[in-house]
């Protein structure tokens, strides 16, 4: 019996794929993605060509690939940088402008491209990545230059893929550059070999869907935020990182809230674990908790200062902030809510980076 169900599964999994119906892949996750392209002057006329087809086939794939539309932007460089695209999800408006005219032939200065990205995903919502395709080196400080730049994309939760193309580029540098793994090394005659590979890189697995159930299960969100949102911890402490909290039914307004004996929590994909289980030194009941907006309206979700390795600890986290004492409004009436019991769902969820 179990041998006929065995080669039962093995034919209707040959049958699938003959049929033109292979195995089910994982969509892929990503949200946001910025090509920075090598216009230096080590790169001819045709092998820039092959940089601009690069780069419009993993788009194309990254979108064939993807669970939504994700924005493409890009960006030229050499000694300058210039945006090319800004981020759009028109995938012709993105190829034709990557099939522009080219605007440099100077040297290279990785530094100023990496910040023309950084500004472009700034304010990107969702997962975000760099790809960087180059056949140079630096010179002088702007490797440090870069590196501390690569160093201040990544804790800002955005990681990057460098693909080094030809003999003359500096690997290890390219590497340091790179998130961990996401160095390609190429020619380029050879670039249409490693599409899959950057597009693999690119389409990392970062859906939690037990943090989208919570975020669907609270009752309350961010101004402005429709759907689950990521924010930077990197600012200063005891302030709102966040936009104003607000009530997901929209005839409900929301004053100043507080969050009291309902300790926040970390919604990992193995279960919901109290965020004072963590970090070297242990995360209060507090640290995470309702900060009035400077404008005195209403209240963001803020933190207190890290201590040890809690910033690290923090990151790339789900997060899930319950309110007991708030005052809402209600067909132009005050009620002010006390002790409110976590079984009503009146929370936040986010993710950190």
């Amino acid at each position: 019996m179990n041998r006929f169900f065995v080669l039962f599964a093995v034919f209707t999994t040959i049958l699938g794929t003959v049929l033109g119906q292979p195995p089910v892949e994982k969509p892929c996750r990503i949200d946001n993605v910025c090509y920075l392209l090598d216009q230096s002057d080590s790169v001819t006329t045709s092998q820039y060509d092959k940089e601009k087809d690069f780069v419009i086939k993993i788009a194309r794939q990254v979108e064939l690939k993807s669970a939504s539309d994700p924005f493409n932007s890009a960006v030229a460089f050499s000694t300058d940088a210039e945006v090319i695209q800004d981020p759009t999800r028109d995938l012709n408006k993105f190829v034709n402008a990557v099939n522009g005219p080219r605007q440099f032939f100077e040297g290279t200065k990785f530094s100023t491209a990496l910040s023309e990205c950084q500004e472009l995903l700034e304010d990107a919502e969702g997962s975000k990545a760099i790809v960087l395709i180059t056949d140079g080196g630096f010179f002088g400080n702007e490797g440090q230059n870069a590196e501390a730049i690569a160093a201040e994309i990544k804790d800002e939760g955005t990681f990057i893929v460098t693909v080094g193309v030809g003999s003359l580029i500096d690997e290890a540098f390219l590497r340091r550059i790179a998130s961990p793994d996401l160095f390609v090394g190429t020619s380029f005659d050879n670039l249409d070999e490693v599409i899959m590979q950057v597009v693999s890189d690119i389409c990392v697995d970062i859906i939690e869907t037990d943090c989208s159930k919570a975020f669907d299960e609270c009752e309350f969100t961010f101004r402005g935020k429709t759907g689950l949102s990521t924010f930077s911890i990197a600012g200063r402490p005891d302030r709102s990182f966040t936009p104003r909290i607000v009530s997901k039914d929209a005839s409900v307004r929301l004053g100043v809230l507080n969050s009291n004996n309902i300790v926040p929590e970390f919604i990992e994909d193995n279960g919901v674990f109290p965020i004072t289980n963590f970090g070297s030194q242990r995360f209060t009941p507090t640290h995470f908790k309702p900060y009035t907006l400077m404008n005195g309206q209403g209240s963001g979700i803020g933190h207190q200062t890290f201590h040890g390795n809690q910033k690290q600890v923090a990151k790339d986290r789900c997060i899930r902030v319950y309110f007991t004492h708030f005052q809402e409004i209600r067909n132009n009436k005050l009620i002010n809510r006390n002790d409110v019991p976590r079984s009503e769902n009146k929370c936040v969820v986010f993710r950190t980076q």
